[in-house]
C-alpha cells in the first residue's frame, strides 16, 4: 500500500501547542484489511510508525490483522502478537539477528499445534451438542408411548450421555444427524442398559441404608425371629418391588406426600417435575421403612409383599378423611410416620 495514501486517511493530533511532533492515530479501516507482515514493515519506516505499532494500545491493530490470515491460531502466552508475526512469517534468527532462519522455534510449533488441535475439538464438541439435541427431541417422543412403569427411564439429558447414545453422536465426529431410524437402531440397548444399571444402584443403596427388621415370611426356613436387612432376605432385584422399599425425592418439598415413591415411580416422577435436571436426588428414609414393615407385620404379611400387591388396598383407621378409603401405599405409610413421630413427642412433652 502507497505510503501517502496511509498518511492521508490517518489523522494528526496536537497534545498541545508546545508539542513539536504530533500524536498519530492509525485508521482502523486501513489497518483492518492489512496482515500482520504489513504491520511488521509498516513499523520499520520511521521511529514514530515504531511507536505506535508497538505500543499496547496497538495491540487490537495486530489481532486484527492476524484474523486476516485464514487459520492462523492465536499466539501463545510466551509472545507477544508483534513478536509472533515475525516468528511465523520472517526467518529472522532471535539469536544471532541473521536473516537466514529457515526453522520456526520447536515450541512456536507445538504451540500452534496444539492451538488447531483444540479448535478441531471445539468444533466437534458444537457438532456432537447439536447432535445430542436431536437424540433429546427424539427420546422425548419415543417415551411419551412408554406405559410399562417397570421400566425405568433416564431424563432427557442423562440419556443422552449413555454409552450407546454417546457412540451415536460421536460417529464421524458429529458430522452425521441423527435421524429417527439411527435413533432406533440404539435405544433399546441403551434403555437395558440403563435400567440394569439403575436397578443395580437402587438395590444396593437399599441394602446400605435399610434398617435392621424381622422376617415374618412364614415360607421361609427360619422361624421368623432372625434379624436381617432386605437385601440378606433376597438377593436379587426382587427387593426394588417390596411394600418396604419407598424412596424419597428430595428435590419436593419436604412436607409434600407426593415426594415418596416405589421405585417403579420415582423415575417418572423425575421427568415430570424435574425434566431439565441431569442428576436425582433419591434416598430412603430409615423411619418410612420401618413403619411400612411394621404395617406388614400388623397386616400378617410376609416382608417380601410387592408393593403392587398392597397399594390402595387397605385404610388407616385413624378417622382422616384423606384415608378413610384405599391409597397410595407410600402416602398411607408417610401419613402413619407422621402420626407416630407426634405421639412419641406429645408423650415426651411435660
Amino acid at each position: 500500500m502507497p505510503l501517502d495514501i496511509f498518511f492521508e486517511v490517518c489523522t494528526f493530533h496536537y497534545l498541545s501547542s508546545k508539542d513539536s511532533l504530533p500524536i498519530f492515530y492509525v485508521n482502523s479501516k486501513i489497518t483492518s484489511k492489512l496482515k500482520p507482515l504489513d504491520l511488521i514493515q509498516l513499523s520499520r519506516v520511521s521511529k514514530q510508525f515504531r511507536n505506535i505499532f508497538m505500543s499496547k494500545s496497538s495491540r487490537y491493530v495486530w489481532i486484527e490483522a492476524r484474523k486476516n490470515v485464514h487459520g492462523m491460531p492465536d499466539p501463545p502466552d510466551c509472545l507477544p502478537e508483534p513478536k509472533y508475526a515475525s516468528v511465523v512469517f520472517e526467518r529472522n534468527c532471535f539469536v544471532s539477528a541473521q536473516s537466514k532462519a529457515v526453522q520456526i522455534q520447536p515450541k512456536l510449533v507445538a504451540a500452534i499445534a496444539l492451538e488447531k488441535e483444540r479448535k478441531v475439538w471445539a468444533e466437534r464438541g458444537v457438532r456432537i451438542g447439536l447432535r445430542r439435541q436431536e437424540v433429546r427431541t427424539l427420546y422425548q417422543l419415543y417415551i411419551e408411548d412408554i406405559e410399562d412403569d417397570e421400566v425405568l427411564l433416564p431424563d432427557s439429558v442423562e440419556f443422552t450421555y449413555l454409552p450407546e447414545v454417546t457412540a451415536l453422536v460421536s460417529r464421524d465426529d458429529g458430522l452425521i444427524e441423527v435421524t429417527q431410524e439411527r435413533f432406533m437402531d440404539v435405544v433399546a440397548e441403551a434403555m437395558t442398559t440403563f435400567n440394569i444399571s439403575e436397578r443395580a444402584k437402587l438395590a444396593n443403596m437399599l441394602r446400605e441404608q435399610a434398617p435392621r427388621f424381622t422376617d415374618y415370611d412364614s415360607s421361609d426356613e427360619d422361624d421368623g425371629t432372625i434379624s436381617r436387612t432386605p437385601m440378606e432376605i433376597a438377593c436379587d432385584l426382587e427387593v426394588l418391588n417390596r411394600a418396604t422399599s419407598i424412596l424419597k425425592c428430595y428435590r419436593c418439598s419436604l412436607s409434600s406426600p407426593t415426594s415418596y415413591f416405589p421405585f417403579t415411580k420415582i423415575t417418572r416422577h423425575n421427568l415430570k417435575f424435574h425434566p431439565d435436571s441431569p442428576y436425582k436426588a433419591i434416598s430412603r428414609e430409615k423411619a418410612v421403612t420401618g413403619t411400612a414393615s411394621a404395617v406388614l407385620k400388623v397386616l400378617g404379611l410376609p416382608s417380601s409383599t410387592r408393593y403392587s400387591d398392597i397399594s390402595r388396598k387397605i385404610v388407616c383407621l385413624c378417622g382422616k378423611p384423606d384415608f378413610q378409603q384405599p391409597a397410595e401405599f407410600s402416602e398411607l405409610i408417610l401419613h402413619i410416620t407422621r402420626e407416630n413421630s407426634w405421639y412419641i413427642q406429645a408423650l415426651r412433652s411435660p
